[in-house]
């Protein structure tokens, strides 16, 4: 399963790539993320989840761009709200951002 998922990811993100990956990375420890980190391509901000918590705390923060519990971005004039628990956005609190 892991090896397809890299290989459909480098498949479609290039080495210049920006990632927002909205948390729950990899389970299976640090060593084993850290293995997957060095095969993908693209530079990714890790927006944390639940289960990159123990992992975070073992050192592969540094493997990301950014590690961050939320991110507000924007493209094309469009404001979007990043977060691993969508629920904290939810009746519209943040207006015409996505």
């Amino acid at each position: 399963m892991n090896e397809t998922l890299i290989e459909n990811w480098n498949r479609v993100v290039s080495q210049d790539d920006i990632v927002f990956h909205l948390g729950d990375f990899c389970l299976g420890g640090s060593h084993e993320c850290t293995k997957i980190l060095n095969r993908l391509n693209g530079k990714i901000y890790l927006v944390l989840g639940n289960h990159d918590m123990k992992n975070i705390r073992q050192g592969y923060a540094g493997r990301f761009e950014l590690t961050i519990m939320q991110m507000h971005i924007e493209v094309d004039k469009q404001k979007i709200y990043l977060n691993h628990c969508p629920f904290l956005c939810y009746g519209g609190a943040y207006g015409n951002m996505w």
